[in-house]
């Protein structure tokens, strides 16, 4: 197995410094953009993968792609750190958190 780092941004690596927009696509075993696709276009590029986890890092950050997490793109789909709170969609499976961010006495109120 290998990462595949998605980039779902509009913007994208664009608005990245050339030495860590470099850095990153070099670490990633394949970069893919679907910044600027559609929901179904991102979902059919990210089902051609056949992706075992999406790590999604932005959460319900307001540049979240949640519309393509919707189309279930892998089996195992988790938010991590962009945001901390429930994602309140019954299309992700986890959530990667702490509990000073999702305190465990809220649990009955999050999707995930």
């Amino acid at each position: 197995s290998q990462a595949v780092c998605i980039d779902a941004h509009p913007m994208g690596l664009s608005r990245s410094l050339p030495p860590f927009r470099h850095s990153l696509v070099e670490a990633c075993g394949s970069y893919v953009d679907i910044g600027s696709a559609s929901a179904a276009a991102a979902s059919a590029t990210l089902n051609e993968l056949k992706l075992h986890v999406v790590l999604n890092l932005n959460g319900w950050s307001g540049e979240d792609r949640s519309d393509v997490l919707a189309l279930r793109v892998a089996p195992v789909q988790v938010n991590l750190l962009g945001y901390a709170g429930p994602g309140g969609g019954h299309f992700v499976d986890a959530l990667l958190s702490d509990a000073v961010s999702s305190p465990p006495d809220m649990r009955q109120f999050y999707s995930e």
